[in-house]
């Protein structure tokens, strides 16, 4: 309890307060300035004002100071205990609102902590792969299961069938077989993909020059940006 504006203050600074109960008529200053300073100091605490006579000049003060509730004399023991009830309730959840908001950022901040480790890491793992993929001696190609499409190629395999990168990727496995062998191609594509990935030839391939050459695969199932596909590692045999 505090008799003044000076030691409700001093009250305030040194006890954990949940909710306050305000008369508007205090000595030198008064409740409603009392009020405007508890808001600025605590905004989330909840603070009841005592009116005597009500006196309608005062409320949009008492409003805009932004009091939780009021209570007009003479006070009743139940109105006050309903109505301060109400008010550390209000408290209370609004501080278990906060608590929860809380833990919510820490676990969005460790979330997103977590995110961005594990995307480095695919992201270190994707440049070694294509590292791997770009720098490898042996020819290889990425190709759509369904549509046949090329997908990726590394320098080996452009060097070997003279075909640009770009020229490549706007082809399918049907333009690099020779046309008697497109009917067999198909045959081995639809089968399961199990069985195609046993398959490693000698299947027969075309160079952009024309020249036919035979070929060894041993291709691997993998997800490439979305599509289902095969990596395909390609050994020319055409002299054995």
């Amino acid at each position: 309890t505090a008799s003044d504006f000076e030691s409700a203050l001093e009250c305030f600074q040194q006890n954990r307060i949940d909710a306050a109960v305000i008369d508007i008529i205090l000595p030198r200053k008064s409740g409603i300035e009392l009020l405007k300073e508890l808001r600025q100091r605590a905004p989330r605490l909840p603070v009841i004002m005592i009116t005597g006579e009500p006196n309608i000049s005062q409320m949009p003060d008492i409003v805009r100071a932004g009091a939780y509730d009021f209570i007009s004399k003479p006070v009743r023991k139940d109105t006050l205990v309903k109505v301060v009830s109400r008010a550390v309730e209000h408290k209370r959840l609004s501080d278990e609102k906060l608590d929860l908001e809380a833990q919510l950022k820490s676990h969005t901040e460790q979330l997103e902590v977590t995110i961005a480790g594990r995307t480095a890491q695919l992201r270190e793992s994707e440049q070694r792969y294509r590292l791997l993929f770009e720098s490898n001696p042996q020819p290889m190609w990425v190709f759509d299961y369904d549509t046949l499409a090329f997908l990726a190629v590394n320098e080996a395999a452009m060097l070997h069938y003279g075909h640009s990168r770009e020229e490549f990727l706007a082809m399918t496995l049907k333009d690099i077989r020779p046309l008697e062998d497109v009917p067999a191609l198909l045959d081995d594509l639809s089968k399961s993909r199990e069985e195609f990935e046993a398959q490693s030839g000698p299947w027969r391939h075309r160079k952009k020059d024309g020249t036919l050459i035979d070929v060894e695969v041993s291709t691997h199932t993998l997800d490439f940006d979305g599509h289902k596909a095969g990596l395909a590692l390609l050994t020319d045999i055409t002299a054995r």
